[in-house]
């Protein structure tokens, strides 16, 4: 059946195309800003979160050093979750 071969071969395309695409994400970054850009999160579009940052004057004195230890740590990544969360009124 040549149809049926053709057709494989059109989902054989597709897939791998799908996967190219796929691993092009990891390479795409995106920002997102909070507090009028006072905090900044940088992840690919994949969902690896690549930095944050977070403006001094939001810290107390006392635990900048705590943060900016934390800040040299890659964390694990998480999917983004499609919908943003409800947040209690």
């Amino acid at each position: 059946m040549k149809g049926l071969e053709d057709i494989m071969a059109m989902a054989q395309n597709v897939q791998n195309e799908l996967e190219k695409a796929q691993a092009g994400l990891d390479m795409i970054e995106v920002e997102g800003a909070a507090g009028g850009g006072l905090v900044k999160v940088t992840a690919s579009a994949k969902g690896r979160i690549i930095g944050i940052s977070i403006d001094d004057s939001l810290l107390v004195p006392s635990e900048k050093q705590i943060w900016s230890s934390r800040r040299s740590i890659t964390p694990r990544p998480r999917p983004i979750p499609r919908r943003a969360p409800k947040w209690p009124r």
